[in-house]
């Protein structure tokens, strides 16, 4: 087992339609440049991979006797729109085995594959960071997420609106099934590949249904459960992915592709942060309504399968798809009754929720820091607090609180003292990928892995000016 890797090639079961063969690039003088020692740990490798000898490994697999890496082949809606589509820029190294768990382990921006639409495969040294930050604040706030091992510097240029400097991400994944996976197996002439590829899927994500006479329908009604957690934990932390395509959301329920995403600042349903969604398909808001659109266009792919169990399958999935509504709601109003003080929330504190947020909204509160003032009971002298409805409201929570045991307690574990606020990250980002300056980048790496401790400085809690606030874009 090389560097720990206890190295499977499961995903090679399936018909080749599903991956292509495909060689990365060949980089000249790649190096470190992020490394992560507590991934490794969990996984179970060795930390000697953190060498020259194990960036050779990682990027040369054919010449450590493994086999060729493969692009996956997967197709998608993007923005609304069917679109066959496919790994155009990342490699599939392997499988690594830990713990009875599968993960993948991809090369991401290691260069064209034969499904790249013309693309140059490649990803700058921005994008790259971006996505190592992001999904490990994820981590850390208790999110589903995939992770990454490493930043790689390939220490040459992508062209972008300017050249750039170029890097591979070395990403994690429980697996890259995708909803978009079955959109392309159903709209595929092999009528024989769903069923081959979901019955692949139960057996690698949800082993005990695989000889369950109804295991499509108790299967998909699993994913609908994953995706409306997930979500409830995006809108909870004030989260927005930015870019839910289909091909962006994974069977597994997992967090995967950080492109144009952000934590919103000031409470606002309507918040986008990418640069391209200028109709606000993806909106912080919108994020539960396009989580149940992903789950519908999944359900009609499942449909043949469904249909040897049921007369009416149509009927099944949709009687599935309706309680993505209530599992949504459940979790979330959990989630923000405990950032409350509340273990168990009642119906009468929804609207005791529903009511906060409609003050945050109406007097443009920054999201996560009303959680924090409330947890520590000191208000800024501001409009906001001065306000007669914010002293009401005040006065129904602390009444309703008196019933909790421990509240500020709960409250301190489920309301982080930091996010990676969007200003402060565009700039850890030009300091790294413009002049290799990394102290900003490497500070907030280290704050995000202790997100609920309150010791955090100030200069992380302070919302953008508006001179500050910033737009992000898609890496491609």
């Amino acid at each position: 087992m090389a560097y720990g890797f206890n190295i499977h090639y499961s995903y090679l079961n399936l018909p080749h339609h599903f991956y292509s063969e495909s060689t990365p690039l060949d980089f000249k003088k790649p190096s470190y440049k992020i490394f992560n020692h507590d991934l490794v740990k969990s996984l179970g490798l060795n930390h000697t991979l953190h060498s020259k000898e194990g960036l050779a490994f990682l990027l040369s697999p054919t010449n450590q006797g493994l086999k060729t890496p493969h692009a996956l082949a997967y197709s998608g809606h993007q923005y609304g729109h069917y679109i066959t589509l496919g790994d155009g820029r990342a490699h599939l190294l392997f499988e690594h085995l830990h713990n009875n768990t599968r993960f993948d382990i991809q090369l991401k921006g290691s260069g064209p594959t034969i499904y790249s639409r013309g693309f140059d495969g490649r990803l700058t040294l921005r994008s790259a960071l971006l996505e190592y930050l992001m999904s490990e604040a994820l981590h850390r706030l208790n999110i589903p997420t995939t992770r990454s091992l490493a930043v790689i510097k390939t220490n040459d240029h992508v062209k972008r609106m300017t050249l750039e400097d170029g890097a591979i991400l070395l990403r994690v994944a429980k697996s890259h099934l995708r909803f978009g996976t079955f959109e392309y197996a159903y709209n595929h002439p092999d009528k024989t590949l769903l069923k081959e590829l979901a019955n692949y899927t139960i057996k690698r994500h949800d082993y005990d249904l695989i000889n369950d006479e109804h295991r499509y329908l108790k299967w998909f009604k699993r994913i609908i459960k994953r995706q409306a957690t997930l979500i409830a934990k995006w809108q909870s932390i004030g989260f927005v992915h930015g870019v839910m395509n289909t091909d962006n959301a994974l069977i597994n329920g997992d967090t995967i592709d950080f492109g144009p995403c952000a934590f919103i600042d000031r409470y606002n349903i309507d918040a986008v942060y990418s640069s391209i969604d200028t109709l606000g398909r993806y909106a912080y808001g919108q994020q539960p309504y396009i989580g149940s659109w992903n789950l519908a266009t999944l359900g009609k792919t499942l449909i043949p399968l469904i249909n040897e169990n049921t007369t009416r399958p149509i009927n099944a999935i949709q009687d599935a798809l309706s309680e993505f509504g209530s599992i949504f709601e459940t979790h979330y109003y959990k989630l923000l009754a405990q950032k409350l003080g509340i273990e168990k929330h009642k119906d009468s504190d929804i609207h005791l929720i529903d009511e906060l947020l409609n003050l945050m909204a109406q007097y443009k509160q920054d999201y996560t820091n009303t959680f924090i003032h409330l947890t520590s009971q000191k208000f800024p002298d501001s409009a906001f607090y001065q306000s007669n409805e914010f002293i009401d409201w005040h006065k129904k929570w602390n009444h309703r609180i008196i019933q909790e045991e421990k509240p500020f307690e709960r409250m301190q574990k489920n309301n982080p003292y930091i996010i990676p606020r969007n200003h402060i990250v565009k700039n850890a980002l030009d300091q790294a990928a413009y002049h290799d300056d990394y102290k900003e980048f490497n500070n907030l790496l280290e704050l995000i892995k202790d997100p609920f401790n309150p010791s955090i400085p100030p200069k992380y809690q302070t919302p953008p000016s508006k001179d500050e606030e910033v737009t992000t874009y898609c890496g491609t």
